[in-house]
């Protein structure tokens, strides 16, 4: 069975915490931690429907590593997987890799303001 999220929802699998030990060597448990920041987009949603008739969709596609909110969004079990469905006002921002193309080919701006003498 296949989980699509609907609307301007999103479908994403939270990276794994690491295993926390106290100094004394005692193993925490996973939901004693907190959650991680990060998380991979599993499903998108089709967008939100404007009054007007038109569609936002989601600037994210399936297998993208995004940045979110610590608790955002909605725990769920699917098939045996702890997935979080969260809203697209959710995403903080997408990680980019070293080889992602926005970074070769310079699509950064300087911050550089008018009329400020640089010493």
């Amino acid at each position: 069975m296949k989980l699509n999220p609907t609307h301007d929802n999103i479908l994403v699998r939270r990276d794994k915490a690491e295993e926390k030990k106290t100094p004394s060597g005692i193993v925490l448990p996973e939901d004693g931690q907190k959650n991680p920041d990060t998380a991979v987009v599993v499903a998108v949603g089709e967008g939100r429907r404007l009054a007007n008739g038109d569609v936002i969709v989601p600037g994210v596609k399936a297998g993208d590593r995004v940045l979110l909110g610590r608790f955002s969004g909605t725990e769920v079990n699917w098939e045996m997987e702890r997935l979080t469905v969260i809203g697209w006002g959710d995403v903080l921002g997408i990680v980019l890799d070293k080889s992602s193309p926005a970074k070769k080919t310079g699509h950064a701006k300087k911050n550089t303001r008018k009329g400020v003498d640089k010493a």
